[in-house]
């Protein structure tokens, strides 16, 4: 069945779909409703998302229906990233409206799992202490903010479970640009700006997939 897709979304179009060819869009492994590939703008080698393949905004939009779904695929992009580029850290940028910097620029549901040496929540209090964060016990705690109208970031780091904050206002790209500063190219956080073509590659010849 063809999942429901938007017009003009970047995510549906070109990785649900199939549209783009770009690396960044290659297919790497198909749950059902979820789909693993890796990322534009990968900071470091081994850089993957989880992409719901119905067009939605975040985890806490999901369907209950979806969400178990969602926790295979997250511990199956994991594993990937684990046993071949290091421990993964997990985050989520999650708007509950479109059209806000939280969103950043890409209005459709996406996990990130990135191998990190360092801790994403330290780094982002480092430079924002005020960032309160709140445990959750999994992903599906993340329906009561979206029904909430909570825009959050969500974080799971190696070890421990799922926190979520208030991302600072205003500010795009809000993990992203942690990364960048953390591992020293705080200028090239933006992945339309610098697609880091050469992670991506990395990482496509690393890991098993298919043919786009």
């Amino acid at each position: 069945m063809r999942p429901n897709t938007a017009s003009g979304c970047c995510f549906c179009e070109d990785i649900v779909l199939g549209g783009s060819g770009a690396p960044w869009d290659t297919v790497l492994h198909d749950s059902g409703h979820f789909i693993i590939t890796p990322t534009k703008g990968a900071l470091v080698p081994g850089w993957l998302l989880v992409v719901a393949k119905r067009h939605t905004l975040c985890s806490g939009a999901l369907f209950d229906s979806e969400l178990a779904e969602l926790s295979d695929c997250l511990s199956t992009a994991k594993r990937m990233v684990r046993e071949n580029f290091g421990e993964p850290t997990v985050f989520e940028h999650g708007p509950f409206e479109s059209g806000t910097a939280v969103g950043c620029g890409i209005d459709h549901m996406h996990l990130h799992v990135v191998p990190l040496s360092f801790s994403l929540r330290k780094a982002a209090n480092s430079s924002f202490p005020a960032i309160a964060w709140h445990s959750i016990s999994d992903l599906s705690d993340t329906t009561s903010l979206f029904e909430s109208q909570i825009d959050y970031g969500l974080v799971q780091e190696p070890i421990g479970g799922f926190f979520w904050c208030r991302l600072p206002f205003g500010t795009r790209q809000f993990f992203r640009r942690v990364i960048a500063a953390e591992v020293g190219i705080a200028d090239q956080f933006d992945y339309s700006l610098f697609p880091h073509l050469a992670n991506v590659t990395l990482t496509l010849k690393t890991l098993p997939h298919r043919s786009p």
